[in-house]
């Protein structure tokens, strides 16, 4: 619709921002043209595959793992997203995993937990490096990523 008030934000699931998966059949996510089935207004990033491909039944994703694809996700998000004012959704683990490697104080250095509907606030700020090449062409390449101003704005604990 033209009219703002009538439009519904974009909403865009990545895989990068999930919880830690394996071992526990709540971790597992649903099949894909379930989830477009039930929700057509989600846009599914194009590595979401049909079944669930990371999910593992006798093996549980480490705390590494998850680190690891947070910084992705972020990397990912300063690449891919235009919008100044974003949300993002996850989990527990997934969110503690990202605020601990990224601004520690807001958890008081790993003494506090995030819980569901926790909510927390930050500026996503991405360096980046302009390059010409001998002809001319302009490239950008990310140099980093990093989140700064992170609080707390509600919590259920």
């Amino acid at each position: 619709p033209s009219d703002p008030s009538l439009r519904r934000p974009r909403i865009l699931v990545n895989e990068m921002a999930r919880e830690a998966y394996g071992v526990h059949y709540p971790d597992r996510r649903g099949k894909r043209s379930s989830i477009v089935a039930e929700f057509p207004w989600v846009e599914l990033s194009p590595d979401f595959t049909e079944e669930d491909a990371q999910w593992r039944p006798d093996k549980r994703e480490s705390l590494q793992d998850v680190k690891v694809r947070a910084s992705s996700f972020l990397s990912w998000l300063a690449s891919n997203c235009q919008e100044e004012t974003i949300g993002i959704v996850s989990h527990g683990v997934w969110i503690e995993v990202l605020l601990l490697r990224y601004c520690p104080e807001v958890l008081d250095n790993g003494q506090r937990r995030v819980y569901n509907c926790d909510i927390f606030k930050a500026r996503c700020i991405s360096v980046w490096e302009e390059k010409v090449d001998t002809v001319g062409t302009q490239e950008w390449n990310l140099l980093s990523v990093r989140l700064e101003g992170c609080e707390i704005l509600g919590t259920s604990s």
